[in-house]
Parts: C-alpha cells; sequence; structure tokens
C-alpha cells in the first residue's frame, strides 16, 4: 500500500459526505484546519493546542500542509459543525472500530455530523443497526435525526455495525 496522506484521506472523506441530503459543508480545507487526533499511530498530526486538553477542541493555529502522512489500517474521522472539530482516531482492529462508531461518541450522537470508516485508506461504508424491542433489528437513520429529533438509536441499549461488503 503506498503511503497514505492527510490530504488523500480528507479528499475521500469529502467525497464520501456528497450524498447529504441536507448537503455537506465538510472541505478538505476544513480538515486540514481543523484536524486532530486520537490514538497511538499518528502524534505528528496533533494539534498543539489541543493536548493535553482544556475544554473545548480548537482550531489549528496553522492548517496542515496536506502532505503529512496518515498510518493506522483502521481509522475513522470524525466531524462536528455544531462546535466544529474533527478528529482522527486510529483503531487496534476492525471490531475496535465498529465499537467506536456504534458508541455514544459515534455517528448516533446527536452533535456528530459525520463518522466515516477508513479500512486500508480506503471509505468503508456501514450502517448502524440497533435493537428495537421485542425482538426487531431496525436502522438508525441520521437525516430523520437531524429534520425530526432524537431517535431510538440513541437509547437503544445494543447498537452494532453492519458493513457494506463493497466499500471494505
Amino acid at each position: 500500500m503506498e503511503m497514505l496522506t492527510i490530504s488523500a484521506l480528507a479528499r475521500e472523506a469529502v467525497a464520501a459526505t456528497q450524498d447529504d441530503p441536507e448537503g455537506s459543508a465538510l472541505t478538505v480545507d476544513e480538515i486540514l484546519r481543523l484536524l486532530d487526533v486520537k490514538g497511538t499511530r499518528n502524534p505528528h498530526l496533533e494539534n498543539p493546542l489541543n493536548h493535553p486538553q482544556r475544554g473545548y477542541l480548537r482550531a489549528r493555529q496553522a492548517p496542515l500542509r496536506g502532505d503529512e502522512s496518515v498510518h493506522g489500517e483502521f481509522l475513522s474521522l470524525t466531524y462536528c459543525a455544531h462546535d466544529p472539530f474533527v478528529r482522527l482516531t486510529d483503531h487496534d482492529d476492525l471490531e475496535s472500530l465498529a465499537l467506536f462508531l456504534a458508541s455514544d461518541s459515534g455517528l448516533v450522537n446527536f452533535f456528530i455530523t459525520y463518522c466515516i470508516a477508513f479500512v486500508d485508506g480506503k471509505v468503508a461504508r456501514y450502517w448502524v443497526a440497533y435493537s428495537a424491542g421485542g425482538g426487531s433489528v431496525a436502522w438508525f437513520d441520521k437525516h430523520l435525526q437531524n429534520t425530526k429529533g432524537p431517535q431510538a438509536a440513541e437509547r437503544a441499549d445494543k447498537r452494532w455495525i453492519i458493513w457494506d461488503q463493497d466499500a471494505r
């Protein structure tokens, strides 16, 4: 696999948001300006204004150039438009990535605009499924959450990820 750069990852992330029915405001420039990291594989991308973390996440003093390398086979890129931040998190394996995506910090979080998964440097599309009671399974819909308010998935005891096999 060739070296993955932050600009290549950012372009993939932006492309993955273009099907948002509400329109996407996420841009490569926004990612380069706001990006910070969590995990152990990309400390060279840390925003020094946030390490150690003091309250809210801050934008960078100077945006990343874009040619910086990104390490990790399993990554998530979380974007919050409400109090703007972008966080790149590395995960140890597919299971830990899926656990994060289905967690309260993932896509079902009302304040999270996008939570994009990457496997081997490529966007890995997924859906959040959850136990809807009585043994039934339902699917989380971010658009409904944004337009209609809180959704049952936010309160579900059990959530999990269904991967789009074509995207892995």
